[in-house]
């Protein structure tokens, strides 16, 4: 079992405007969220809870030799079926709680916290 956590980038510029009047301009370079790898081996996922923030994303991959699926009903998200080494990428975009499933093996269940 495994999970991972790859931290985002973010930049900030100031930049002073040329000529009598000073100026201050804010840049905001695309804000990544936080990436988290959720491991699917042995027919169950790494853990039953996973806390993330708003904006991070999910990278479900299948460790199994056979067949897994992800399903996030409150998000309409059906990753369809993904062959061993396969995955496939959610993006949190709002808070909440977002139960996930594998329905073609009942007992894999965990639940997404954003915050």
């Amino acid at each position: 079992m495994h999970m991972t956590n790859k931290t985002s980038l973010s930049r900030y510029f100031a930049h002073a405007s040329t000529g009598a009047a000073l100026g201050l301009i804010l840049i905001t370079v695309a804000i990544a969220g936080t990436t988290y790898t959720v491991s699917q081996k042995g027919k169950a996922f790494p853990s039953k809870k996973l806390e993330i923030s708003k904006g991070d994303i999910v990278s479900f991959e299948n460790d199994d030799p056979f067949r897994h699926n992800i399903v996030i009903h409150a998000l309409g998200f059906n990753s369809g079926l993904m062959k061993a080494g396969e995955n496939r990428v959610v993006t949190f975009n709002r808070a909440g709680m977002f139960d996930v499933r594998c329905l073609i093996h009942p007992k894999m269940e965990m639940t997404v916290v954003v915050k």
